[in-house]
């Protein structure tokens, strides 16, 4: 018999696996909130009346307006990602309280 393989990443993976599993929750119900006429209804119809709702929206615009607002999107969701990053970067605390100065010195 062939030796069992240490399961050394499995209490790592259950943990994002939940983690995958709140956030797809918590993105349905916000959908149920955002989108009329979805409340009590499963995942998947909540989604794909999700879409159904997005792509009716979007047939109520312009082409050249549907492109501004996407490129709005767009930039709205960099910047939250790198206001995301940020966030999780840590930052220790130096003594004396300063890194550098403004004119380049230590």
């Amino acid at each position: 018999a062939w030796p069992k393989k240490k399961k050394v990443n499995a209490v790592g993976h259950t943990a994002k696996e939940k983690m995958r599993r709140a956030s797809i929750v918590n993105s349905c119900n916000l959908f149920r909130t955002l989108v009329p006429g979805v409340k009590d209804t499963d995942k998947a119809n909540v989604f794909r009346l999700s879409v159904d709702y997005m792509a009716f929206l979007r047939s109520q615009f312009t082409v050249e307006d549907l492109a501004a607002l996407d490129q709005k999107f767009c930039e709205q969701v960099q910047i939250k990602q790198l206001s995301d990053q940020s966030a999780s970067l840590s930052i220790t605390p130096v003594e004396g309280g300063v890194v550098g100065s403004a004119d380049g010195s230590s």
